[in-house]
């Protein structure tokens, strides 16, 4: 009864294992048959193709009746496209073989992960092997991608970085050209320097003097030993030839870059077989050729010169070096101006101090004899007479004060002035001052007050230049003064005195009362002025105040008058 359940009860021994593997098998082929995008293949040990999965048919566009039997080695996969001993052994061996690669088979080709493992009956024994091939075309696209947009955006912020460098280098150079100097040379120096620091291995300036020839004014080497080298291509101006670059770029306006410098074009650059073996010394793989541009006005040129054949300059660098050529013209533009101007001030200082001077030799004289004349030497004089030599020697004061300040105006332009200290009393001072204008405002019929406090207060200053500035602020006081007062007031306040100047004049109107210390200004037009003067009092008073570590501030409305209030240290500084 035992056998009968037994029997009943299903599948024993040999049919039982073979239902058992019929099942696996099946349940294989189902899964093998579902993974789409994976080519699964089972071989012999031969590698005769046993199974051909419908992942296999898409991929290769093989049916499985095309597929069966056939070597795996003709099939193009990678790795076993020649021979496939070499990949079994390796599977045997490892328990896997792995690798990637493309699969080209009619007409398609993918790239692939592919893996080859053994196969084994329930025995142990080696049966063959299974291929797995995974497509993986669209994750070599897609990491393609990823990285070509990895490499955009290393070369954008590359670029980033080299335009922020640029820009940086830009105005490092810009505010040391601004700071150099104003003088030509200097700034020209500068740019060779600024030069070698960034872009050039070595480099020429050439600079348009006033005779229109193109000269080599100054040169720079990164290697410091190599500078005397560099000397001899300053020796003599440049060779209007045609094809020289630097030529052409100051013709043109416009930038050259030479990525190859040849030997030609060194025998065209070089000015004599001197410089020629000095530029060979110094070595000329590849050069750029900016012009100096500024205001419209080509100045010259510049050479940068590079070194490394291996590394040519670039249309980049050419941009960089074009903007700094064009900073540094204008830097040596603005030093040639200020020279110019400067050359201008001094011509102009040298003629009014050569004029004031032929001025009061023979005004000096005119006084003189009207003194002569007045103290009855030549013969009795009459009181209108007198009156008359009066107004001859009032004249001749006035005339001698324009002189004066044209005289103080030209010592301050050229710098001639020194200050000559000494010491005096505040009350001393002021009743110097108001003794030069007390005749001023007697002719005028207007009161001159004198208000001093302290007055036994010491001051150590330039008395003379002192009684300057309060000289022509009161004089400047009773110009514009047509009626009422004139005052002069004086107290001390800490470390300083105070000279106020007050008057009942005209007052100033406050939209040009910051022109009225320019020189030669004057509110009234010339051809319509009622108040003679040069223009330069209030300049030269303002100026001296300065010198005497003073100033002078103003305050006034127009039609009420005006008050300027000189300020003076009662010592001199210990630096003055």
């Amino acid at each position: 009864m035992t056998n009968t359940r037994q029997a009943t009860a299903g599948p024993t021994g040999d049919s039982a294992a073979a239902t058992r593997a019929f099942r696996a098998e099946d349940v294989l082929t189902v899964l093998a048959n579902r993974l789409h995008g994976h080519a699964i293949i089972a071989t012999d040990l031969a590698g005769r193709v046993q199974m051909w999965n419908a992942g296999a048919e898409g991929l290769s566009d093989l049916v499985a009746s095309e597929a069966i039997g056939r070597n795996i080695a003709t099939l193009g996969l990678p790795g076993l496209d020649g021979t496939s001993d070499q990949v079994f052994h390796q599977a045997r061996v490892n328990g896997v073989f792995e690798t990637q690669g493309w699969w080209e088979i009619r007409e398609r080709r993918y790239w692939i992960d592919l893996m080859v493992a053994p196969l084994f009956s329930p025995a142990g024994e080696a049966t063959g092997f299974l291929t797995v091939v995974q497509d993986r075309s669209d994750y070599l696209r897609w990491e393609e991608e990823r990285n070509a947009a990895l490499e955009r955006e290393a070369d954008v912020r590359s670029s980033l970085r080299a335009a922020e460098r640029s820009a940086a280098f830009l105005a490092e150079a810009t505010s040391i050209l601004a700071a150099s100097s104003l003088e030509v040379h200097g700034t020209v120096k500068s740019l060779a320097r600024l030069a070698v620091s960034r872009l050039a291995d070595w480099c020429v300036v050439y600079t348009i003097g006033a005779d229109r020839k193109v000269r080599r004014s100054e040169v720079a080497h990164r290697s410091p030993e190599r500078e005397e080298l560099m000397q001899q291509l300053l020796a003599t101006p440049l060779q209007p030839r045609r094809k020289h670059p630097v030529l052409a770029v100051i013709r043109t306006g416009l930038p050259e870059l030479a990525p190859n410098v040849t030997e030609d074009m060194l025998r065209i650059i070089a000015g004599s077989p001197n410089q020629l073996d000095a530029l060979r010394e110094l070595g000329m793989s590849t050069a750029m050729f900016a012009p100096l541009i500024a205001r419209g006005r080509v100045l010259g040129g510049i050479v940068f010169a590079g070194i490394d054949p291996a590394r040519p300059f670039t249309e980049e660098d050419l941009r960089l070096a074009d903007e700094l050529a064009r900073r540094a013209a204008i830097a040596i533009d603005n030093a040639r101006l200020y020279a110019d101007a400067q050359d201008a001030n001094r011509a102009k200082s040298d003629f009014l101090a050569i004029v004031s001077h032929e001025l009061r030799t023979p005004l000096n004289a005119i006084m003189g004899y009207a003194d002569l004349i007045d103290s009855g030497i030549s013969g009795q004089v009459s009181e209108k007479q007198r009156q008359q030599l009066g107004r001859v020697r009032a004249s001749a004061r006035h005339l001698l004060q324009l002189i004066e300040e044209i005289l103080s105006f030209a010592r301050l332009e050229s710098g001639g002035t020194e200050l000559e200290l000494e010491s005096t009393t505040i009350e001393a001072l002021a009743e110097d001052v108001t003794a030069l204008i007390e005749p001023l405002s007697e002719g005028k019929s207007l009161a001159l007050n004198v208000e001093v406090q302290d007055g036994a207060t010491i001051i150590t200053t330039d008395v003379g230049k002192a009684r300057q500035i309060l000289v022509n602020l009161l004089s400047n006081a009773v110009k514009f003064t047509r009626q009422g007062t004139v005052t002069l007031a004086a107290h001390v306040e800490k470390q300083h005195v105070l000279f106020e100047v007050r008057d009942t004049g005209i007052g100033i109107d406050p939209e040009v009362a910051h022109r009225i210390f320019d020189p030669f200004w004057q509110a009234e037009k010339p051809n319509t002025r009622r108040v003679g003067g040069t223009g330069l009092g209030l300049s030269i008073a303002r100026r001296f105040a300065s010198l005497l570590n003073g100033d002078i501030r103003l305050d006034s409305q127009v039609g009420r008058g005006s008050s300027f209030t000189l300020r003076l240290p009662l010592q001199p500084k210990k630096n003055s």
